[in-house]
């Protein structure tokens, strides 16, 4: 989490990088075992669905909080990939399938690559979104994480589970 961003951006930003850091959580301590009920890229999916409930692309300082968002994320030094280092992949995708403006992209212009095989599985996963997002928040909530999840990520885990299930 970027001080100088959650100082700029307020609850919105704290919230947001809350949630990619605990689902990311998740995600480490999965077994190969739960890889049939957790496919690759659900993370970055619920993250996805999270951002999409949450952020209004036609709002600018909505934009912003998640352009520099991702900023933050890609601009991390080379190596292993920090919790919630996601972020990026939700937002380009979602920008890549018209949910988030277009003027986004300029974020994702420093990619010598496109992340191919993670689009193809995302888009998998969006061809039945509610049930989705609902099994991989279960998944979340039933996690054994230590510290626990954030409050807000709970929550939220917890309104997928409900909404969507």
């Amino acid at each position: 989490m970027d001080r100088t961003l959650a100082a700029a951006h307020g609850v919105p930003y704290v919230h947001l990088v809350a949630f990619a850091i605990d689902t990311d959580r998740v995600r480490e301590r999965l077994d190969e075992s739960d890889e049939e009920l957790l496919p690759m890229g659900w993370e970055i999916f619920l993250l996805e669905h999270y951002i999409l409930m949450l952020f209004d692309g036609s709002r600018e300082d909505h934009r912003l909080l998640l352009e520099e968002a991702c900023l933050a994320v890609l601009d991390q030094p080379p190596g292993e990939s920090p919790l919630g280092g996601q972020l990026p992949f939700a937002v380009y995708n979602a920008v890549r399938r018209g949910k988030l403006p277009e003027e986004l992209d300029i974020v994702f212009k420093q990619w010598r690559k496109k992340p191919d095989e993670m689009l193809v599985k995302l888009d998998a996963l969006w061809e039945d979104p509610d049930t989705n997002a609902a099994d991989f928040a279960h998944a979340c909530l039933t996690a054994d994480l230590s510290p626990p999840p954030a409050p807000p990520t709970a929550e939220a885990w917890g309104l997928l589970v409900v909404h969507e299930g």
